[in-house]
């Protein structure tokens, strides 16, 4: 097995169809694990080429390292669940597989879907400016890790009630691992600015930021 794509699930997050489905056709050779609550494993019909496991402790961070720890593969791909991807997003991931690397964490550039506020397009060209300038990615661009990078860095945080991917990767460079743009673009849900208003949210990701780059 030479891909391990994990998806977490949150407890007000319905099954993402439409992700998986794209991920049909890769399926046949790849690992699909996805990890969500009891609550949810009682409910609709998962896909033969998808493995389910539940969550064993609530909360993103945890679910994310447990789904690191089920994974067989020689690559681990945390996407998120609301995450929309291109055959272009498949190309890029297909190509940086055959690359062999085995020391570096690949992100993809970011689009924001849903947005009703203008602004949500300056977060998304700014967070593709961080992520190439600063090396700073985030989890909503589907960083793409070889597992012995990742048992390298060690698991995510779990001592941040949030920003679980920001203190990962802030592991990663402090301890020189090369970041890799791949040249394709993921779509995420703008549904947390939408939610929780722009100024706030936007805010509060500054906020993280900060105290994580100074304290973590």
């Amino acid at each position: 097995m030479q891909l391990s794509i994990l998806i977490p699930l949150g407890p007000d997050e319905e099954f993402p169809a439409e992700l998986v489905g794209s991920l049909a056709e890769m399926a046949l050779s790849f690992e699909v694990i996805v990890c969500a609550t009891n609550e949810f494993l009682n409910s609709g019909e998962i896909p033969k080429y998808v493995r389910f496991v539940k969550a064993e402790v609530l909360g993103r961070t945890h679910q994310l390292n447990q789904l690191a720890a089920e994974a067989s593969g020689d690559w681990l791909w945390f996407v998120h669940a609301d995450t929309k991807i291109s055959k272009k997003v498949l190309d890029s991931l297909t190509t940086m597989l055959r690359s062999n690397r085995s020391d570096c964490v690949a992100y993809f550039s970011l689009k924001f879907y849903g947005a009703r506020h203008y602004l949500c397009t300056l977060n998304a060209i700014g967070a593709n400016i961080r992520s190439r300038f600063a090396r700073i990615p985030f989890g909503d661009q589907a960083l793409l890790v070889p597992k012995t990078t990742f048992q390298n860095v060690g698991p995510y945080p779990s001592r941040f009630l949030s920003g679980e991917d920001h203190a990962w990767v802030q592991k990663a460079r402090r301890l020189g691992i090369p970041f890799i743009q791949l040249p394709a673009t993921v779509e995420t849900s703008a549904r947390k600015y939408m939610r929780n208003g722009w100024i706030n949210t936007t805010l509060k990701h500054i906020r993280l930021t900060i105290l994580q780059e100074w304290f973590g």
